[in-house]
């Protein structure tokens, strides 16, 4: 089904989105041409009158964690600001072997489905609504199966918006997306709820 994006459609799609009654994924692929690597981007490309849903949140990408420090003071310095107990983090997500061994290590010491790991689940732990502007297959295909079903535990949870510039086969797969919206020729935009329709679209 095709949803048009008209002013009353687009309240009707943020209480879908934001609707915290619901245990079922609440998570919407946007495919858009550019990319968005700062809540600016988002508030100046979604199609939303009053973008202060999106106000004191935070995006994912690959700057979540700085790379000019150790992966122990990313976690340090998050933590502390969102008053989390690093031990118990670190438990509830099975990584203390992985931290051990990377934690006075930079980025680029530091193997990359590992980093990213940990990286993402600590913005998955510290945030209410999930805003994913990073390759969120290369993270999953990474994972044991159930770390993957801890990541969709997080996802019925929490609202979860994941920007792409191409149709992603593989994690659209996965069946974690509720809706599909496209972003289009400045600020015109179509909702899918439906895959099969969205890439139809696309493609034509």
């Amino acid at each position: 089904m095709k949803l048009n994006m008209h002013s009353r459609s687009a309240e009707e799609f943020k209480k879908m989105i934001f609707n915290k009654s619901s245990t079922e994924e609440k998570c919407t692929y946007v495919h858009y041409s550019g990319q968005f690597n700062s809540i600016k981007d988002v508030k100046d490309f979604f199609p939303f009158n009053d973008p202060s849903i999106f106000q004191g949140k935070e995006i994912f990408n690959k700057e979540y964690f700085s790379s000019q420090i150790s992966l122990s003071s990313n976690l340090n310095f998050i933590c502390e600001i969102n008053n989390i107990d690093i031990d118990k983090f670190l438990e509830e997500h099975d990584l203390i072997e992985d931290f051990n061994s990377n934690k006075s290590k930079k980025r680029k010491e530091i193997q990359i489905d590992t980093y990213n790991k940990i990286m993402f689940y600590l913005y998955l732990k510290t945030n209410p609504i999930y805003l994913i502007s990073f390759n969120l297959y290369s993270i999953i295909n990474s994972m044991e199966t159930s770390q993957v079903d801890k990541i969709k535990d997080y996802f019925k949870k929490n609202p979860m918006i994941y920007f792409a510039d191409s149709f992603q086969r593989n994690i659209i797969k996965e069946g974690i997306f509720k809706y599909f919206l496209v972003l289009y020729d400045g600020n015109m935009h179509k909702i899918f709820d439906n895959s099969d329709e969205f890439k139809d679209f696309l493609l034509n």
